[in-house]
């Protein structure tokens, strides 16, 4: 048993993407990670414990810092290094007065109710109007900025984020914009504010795509930081997983992930597995799909698996590239020691084990007619019984499916037969655009089943060869539009510089 423990500590230790994550996290953002870890037990605890102090001993934390120190040399106390405590921590008290006494006249102001009925949507006449009638000049906008920061580093995240929601009302200066929405979308992060941070990663994401960089380097240094930054929210929100396989699946991104960060592909991995709940419905965009997801991820995983691979990324690899049995099964047990010990993806432990079995079961039943109920039991390491009900709820589930398709289809005859007597057999020409932009989902990955004793017969579906051409090459309209308009975007940006 201790051996089996030391086994999954080391496995653990050896896929832990912690310190290669907290290299594009701010330090406060850092000390979640360092908690985790220090619950874990998979490494040093005075080695853990050095890291919060050197963590945050540059910080505001004053009193949090003189209790890490004495924690960290075993309770004992040194009266010089006391002393500098005491004096730095005199410090952050004056100059957090000093602040407070600036900040709030302005407070006041932009709290008034009569301000905020005088707004305008232009922040110069706001400035303006502010100047002449309170007296606020952009200077003293900036000290808001000033005192979030200083906030911010004492740990009230909550203050920091409002300063910064006032200071980005009426601030016109670029760069201080940029640092203040950086700052407000890792304040609701600390503050468990998950609908708060999904909304600053819109605007953080919209600021780093649209923004000019001179050197490209920067740029994609900042996709990297929002890639990273963006795991906090995306995991603990309720349509994280959708919105996590758009941001990561759209091209600069994905192309992000390729050059600096190809260990993001487990998260990209979870993802993607994880929302086969969404198989069934259609999606506005095509590349939305799971199917089309689950090709890219392949793909993807495929080009990326000389620089990165770890359990997640190989049951991938393994299920649907080398179609091996075995190391799936393999790659499938350490999933979980590895989804236990990873902060963003403990809580999907559970969620991604019974989606990686069902893809398991699809996969094998896939190239088989009649399978043993416990030959199929043992590949997925569940009991006879838990595969039985397995079977049934998929039986269960593709027949709503079917009976919702033939429902809607009948829907959609009956609309279209009233529509046309209504209008004498004229097609309106904007639902025929919007069929050729939209085509249908490919059909999802699935087996129909049905028990005979100890043994499970799969009905396999029959497809003709003109059905898969069809089904083929349906997105061709679609993927050639998209291509045009990428282009159409590249020469006008290469034609920018000159102009």
């Amino acid at each position: 048993m201790s051996s089996e423990v030391k086994s999954a500590s080391s496995l653990a230790v050896k896929y832990d993407l912690s310190q290669k994550i907290m290299q594009h996290l701010d330090r406060h953002l850092i000390f979640p990670l360092l908690e985790f870890l220090s619950l874990r037990n998979t490494h040093n605890p005075k080695e853990l414990l050095q890291a919060k102090y050197d963590l945050l001993k540059d910080t505001n934390m004053t009193d949090y810092v003189a209790n890490l120190w004495t924690e960290l040399h075993g309770g004992q106390t040194d009266e010089a290094l006391a002393n500098q405590f005491a004096e730095k921590r005199k410090s952050v008290l004056d100059e957090l007065s000093e602040l407070e006494e600036e900040v709030q006249g302005i407070l006041g102001v932009l709290e008034n109710p009569d301000l905020i009925a005088a707004l305008r949507q232009d922040k110069g006449q706001n400035l303006q109007h502010l100047q002449e009638h309170y007296n606020i000049t952009p200077e003293r906008i900036a000290v808001l900025y000033k005192f979030a920061q200083f906030q911010y580093n004492c740990g009230n995240y909550g203050g920091a984020s409002d300063l910064l929601y006032h200071f980005r009302a009426f601030s016109k200066d670029t760069e201080l914009n940029a640092s203040a929405t950086w700052g407000k979308f890792a304040s609701e992060i600390l503050t468990v504010d998950w609908d708060g941070a999904m909304e600053e990663l819109g605007k953080l994401r919209e600021m780093v795509d649209s923004r000019s960089f001179k050197d490209a380097a920067v740029q994609l240094k900042d996709r990297t930081w929002l890639l990273h930054w963006s795991l906090f929210p995306l995991f603990n929100h309720a349509n994280g997983c959708d919105t996590l396989c758009d941001l990561f699946f759209y091209t600069p991104y994905l192309n992000t992930i390729q050059t600096s960060c190809p260990w993001l592909l487990r998260y990209l991995a979870v993802a993607v597995v994880t929302n086969q709940n969404n198989a069934n419905q259609k999606p506005r965009n095509p590349r939305q799909s799971y199917q089309r997801r689950m090709r890219d991820l392949i793909r993807i995983i495929n080009q990326e698996s000389y620089e990165y691979s770890d359990p997640i990324t190989s049951f991938i690899s393994a299920l649907y590239s080398e179609v091996d049995f075995e190391k799936t099964q393999r790659c499938l047990r350490e999933c979980e020691e590895v989804l236990k010990t990873d902060f963003f993806l403990v809580s999907l432990c559970d969620h991604f084990m019974e989606a990686a079995r069902k893809l398991l079961a699809e996969a094998y039943c896939r190239i088989h007619s009649v399978i043993s109920v416990d030959e199929l039991a043992n590949k997925l390491e569940m009991d006879s019984a838990q595969l039985i009900q397995l079977v049934e709820n998929q039986n269960n589930a593709a027949g709503s499916t079917a009976a919702a398709a033939t429902n809607q289809a009948n829907n959609e005859e009956s609309d279209t037969a009233s529509s046309t007597a209504g209008t004498g057999d004229i097609i309106p020409e904007t639902e025929t655009t919007t069929e050729a932009e939209e085509p249908e989902p490919e059909p999802q990955f699935s087996f129909k089943a049905k028990m005979d004793g100890e043994s499970i017969i799969i009905e396999h579906p029959k497809y003709s060869a003109f059905q898969q051409i069809i089904d083929r090459t349906k997105s061709l309209g679609y993927e050639s539009q998209n291509l045009e308009q990428t282009l159409s975007r590249s020469i006008a940006d290469l034609k920018l510089p000159s102009a």
